[in-house]
């Protein structure tokens, strides 16, 4: 039979708990650096040359 729980045990299950996900989040913020280092050191193009036509039109000549 289990034993019921006690304040210990739920508290020791928290602090696991706590640190899973401090784990997942430094994976996923060591994954994103990964990827930023990278690509290359220019933005990618089609953001530049979006931003180049938005701001070429006529208008705003």
């Amino acid at each position: 039979m289990k034993k019921p729980r006690t304040p210990d045990d739920s508290s020791a299950g928290v602090i696991l708990m706590g640190i899973a996900q401090l784990g997942l989040m430094l994976i996923f913020l060591l994954a994103a650096v990964a990827i930023y280092l990278e690509s290359p050191e220019e933005p990618p193009q089609p953001v530049r040359s979006i931003i180049i036509a938005s701001s070429d039109t006529p208008e705003s000549r």
